[in-house]
């Protein structure tokens, strides 16, 4: 069975959230923009999991640097 990138994302930001580096707000605003993209989610499919882990932290960064931004 392939791997659960809906489930990866979720991840990735519970533990941001549980090590203090995310509000509970930014984290649901950060899953569900990521859980809603499908062309993101696509992409990573095709890659190995610790790859798609690595994209996802990298993005899960990008969105929260814009959230803090505004």
């Amino acid at each position: 069975m392939g791997k659960n990138i809906g489930n990866l994302i979720s991840i990735q930001t519970s533990k941001l959230i549980r090590d203090g580096e995310m509000t509970l707000g930014e984290a649901s605003i950060i899953d569900r923009t990521l859980q809603e993209d499908q062309n993101f989610k696509d992409e990573l499919s095709s890659r190995s999991t610790a790859e798609a882990i690595e994209i996802i932290r990298t993005k899960i960064a990008e969105l929260l640097t814009s959230i803090r931004e505004k």
